[in-house]
């Protein structure tokens, strides 16, 4: 089982289009964004990693238009 919930319990708490569309999202941020944190201080991955969903989600808001 991987994650927290295996796909039995997320079925029984969430519709599996939930489930599809969050895999999804996060398979083309690691293709758009890499999988990669450059920096070696833990609370400048933070600051990263925030920077690259946020950098993620205004570039996907303005391909959506």
């Amino acid at each position: 089982m991987s994650g927290i919930w295996g796909e039995g319990e997320w079925g029984c708490l969430r519709e599996y289009g939930e489930r599809w569309s969050m895999e999804m999202y996060f398979s083309v941020f690691k293709r758009a964004m890499g999988e990669d944190i450059r920096v070696g201080k833990p609370e400048y991955m933070i600051q990263e990693v925030g920077l690259k969903v946020l950098y993620y989600n205004v570039i996907r808001e303005n391909t959506m238009r």
